[in-house]
Formats: structure tokens, sequence, C-alpha cells
């Protein structure tokens, strides 16, 4: 039978097998867990991920802003290395969609 995995129940799993590099334990709200946005993205431009704080200040407004259309591939903060038992859900904020942006 599936089951809800809290903070504590997380923490508990966490200290036996790291499953989550780089967690932010403040992150968690109830059974939701916020990840972080990293500075390095994926954008066809660049061909390679490139980290937006190593970029030039005129890269940052030209080269770096995402056109109409475009994708750009975000790395997150965080990496998951989940049992097989365990499933995970990724749901985009909705205050992204507000902004024009769709998660994929």
């Amino acid at each position: 039978m599936a089951t809800l995995i809290t903070k504590a129940n997380l923490k508990q799993l966490d200290d036996k097998k790291k499953i989550i590099e780089n967690v932010n334990w403040d992150n968690f709200e109830g059974t939701k867990y916020d990840i972080t946005i990293g500075s390095r993205f994926l954008k066809a431009k660049f061909g390679q991920p490139v980290a937006f704080d190593e970029l030039r200040s005129h890269e940052k407004r030209l080269d770096a802003c995402v056109e109409p259309g475009e994708v750009v591939f975000v790395l997150s903060n965080e990496k998951f290395c989940l049992p097989s038992n365990i499933k995970l859900n990724l749901l985009p904020k909705r205050s992204l969609s507000h902004d024009g942006i769709s998660v994929l």
C-alpha cells in the first residue's frame, strides 16, 4: 500500500543511506519539498551546461535570455538517489505559470 513520506521519515531514510545530495531540510513543508534551482543551465546557444554566475554581464543580458518558444534546461542543486520502492512526483510551482514558464 502506498504511503506519503514526511520530512521525519525521509530524514531517517537519508541518515541510513544518502538519498538526497545537497538537501536543505528547511525546504520541507508537510510532504512537499521545494527543489532549489542551481546556477548551471543548458541552452542550445552554448552547446553545454554553463554557470550563470560565470557569464560576463553582456552575456547575461543578451545570451542568457530565454526567447519565446525556446527550451532551456535548468539544473537543480539537489540530486535524488531513491530506492526502487520510493516514487517521486516532480511538479512545478503554480507561480511559474503566472510568469509564462512551462515546466516539463
